[in-house]
């Protein structure tokens, strides 16, 4: 399995997917950024291990995300876009594997 070597968006530290987060520092704005666990205050964050550890744990996550009033679907959504260019064949990120 190929696994991808990405920046965290905070202080731009090299980390595999899986072992990063998806962090909403700003739930007014409702910005999402994919950060490692050295950044601090990750009081809205997602494990991308928990997140995409099983189906049912996809699910989970969902469904806990679309319980909270600040959360907007269309703001998560266009991150996870930006996320997966990131992960995207030529792109500047390293792919390890």
């Amino acid at each position: 399995m190929k696994e991808y070597l990405l920046q965290c968006e905070i202080c731009g530290k090299d980390l595999e997917l899986m072992n990063g987060y998806f962090a909403c520092f700003d739930v007014e704005a409702a910005t999402w950024q994919f950060v490692c666990s050295d950044c601090p205050d990750l009081k809205y964050d997602f494990s991308v291990a928990r997140f995409f550890g099983s189906p049912r744990e996809t699910i989970d996550c969902l469904a806990h995300l679309q319980e909270k009033r600040w959360f907007k679907p269309d703001k998560f959504f266009e991150f996870m876009e930006r996320l997966r260019a990131s992960c995207s064949y030529g792109s500047s990120v390293n792919v390890i594997g």
